[in-house]
């Protein structure tokens, strides 16, 4: 039987699947979220955790592609940021800031953006950075990798007693279904908090694997997990093979 519905009422909408959910139709191929097909400089200005599209923000930051540039800005004034006022507020300035640095080449107003120093950094603003550097596109990283796959390892910020690191996990010549990251600390450092992986052992030689939503890449694919710690991030070292 169709669909009944009453005089001037308007026929319910089907559900929409979750987030990031692919709907698998036969005879298609699945596509992958379009975050993973992103190739330019990226940036999140967030209103802090009592926005409402704070945890899609961070859900999304931790699964960008491997080598992305990208920053973000989280000031803690909620959803819409401070754009109802003159000039847009503080987002306002913000947001004209980088329009200048990355569609007219202004590297003084790209300051406020990169480097643990940065315009934005030790402000009201809580500032995350990936691969950015004011020339451009940054070179490839170090990194290093067995078995299938390669990991970089980068401190995103770094303050007195704890720091935030991003480790970058990307696939090599083949799909692969899983991978296990060994990531060595430097002497003193612990690990609070990990995202988007699943560690055994909180300092000193620790082993990181991926969640179930992260493990399998097809070739040149990747993704990240990160993780706040106490001490000092520089110096941990790391390796990669495919499970």
């Amino acid at each position: 039987m169709g669909q009944r519905r009453l005089l001037g009422q308007r026929p319910r909408p089907a559900a929409l699947p979750p987030r990031d959910r692919l709907t698998r139709i036969p005879g298609h191929r699945q596509r992958q979220p379009q975050r993973l097909r992103l190739t330019k400089p990226i940036a999140y200005f967030i209103g802090g955790p009592s926005d409402i599209a704070y945890p899609n923000a961070i859900d999304d930051w931790g699964k960008l592609p491997a080598g992305l540039p990208a920053f973000m800005g989280n000031l803690n004034v909620g959803h819409g940021g401070t754009y109802t006022q003159t000039n847009g507020g503080e987002f306002g300035r913000v947001a004209v800031l980088y329009l200048k640095w990355r569609l007219k080449n202004d590297t003084t107003a790209g300051t406020n953006f990169v480097g643990t120093n940065c315009g934005l950094c030790n402000t009201q603003w809580q500032v995350q950075q990936k691969n950015l550097t004011l020339g451009g596109d940054p070179s490839p990283s170090p990194s290093s990798g067995t078995g299938g796959c390669s990991v970089t390892y980068s401190v995103q910020d770094q303050w007195a007693g704890g720091f935030v690191a991003n480790v970058n996990v990307t696939a090599g010549g083949s799909a692969i279904d899983g991978w296990r990251v060994a990531l060595t600390l430097p002497a003193g450092a612990t690990i609070i908090s990990l995202w988007n992986g699943v560690n055994t052992g909180t300092s000193g030689a620790v082993t990181v694997t991926n969640q179930s939503y992260n493990g399998r890449l097809s070739a040149g694919q990747g993704t990240s997990f990160g993780f706040q710690g106490n001490g000092t991030g520089a110096g941990a070292t790391v390796t990669c093979t495919a499970a």
